[in-house]
């Protein structure tokens, strides 16, 4: 979880879709691709996309980008068994991401 202070959601929505590759109004189905540092790339699909949230499948996980006014969440579910340290790397990556916004 990131906090984002007073911003509105709708730019940490365009922030997303950029850093994940996406057109602004991520269709289902959609590719997605991300080459986060500390972690593999991630190469998947959107299975939903709406004002608040984006969620991708990929052949290791299940990934959801939420966004709220005040905070974005990112929630993994990873299975594959090398995932120690994912979770320091995508808070690190989510944090830049909307440092870079501030």
């Amino acid at each position: 979880m990131t906090h984002t202070g007073e911003r509105f959601s709708q730019q940490d929505h365009a922030a997303l879709t950029r850093a994940l590759a996406l057109p602004a109004e991520a269709p289902i189905g959609a590719r997605v691709h991300i080459e986060p540092p500390g972690l593999p790339p991630l190469d998947g699909e959107v299975t939903w996309s709406d004002n608040q949230r984006i969620e991708v499948r990929t052949g290791d996980g299940l990934y959801t980008f939420h966004h709220l006014p005040g905070a974005v969440l990112l929630f993994h579910h990873l299975f594959r068994t090398d995932a120690q340290g994912a979770e320091t790397a995508w808070q690190q990556w989510l944090t830049s991401l909307l440092a870079e916004r501030s």
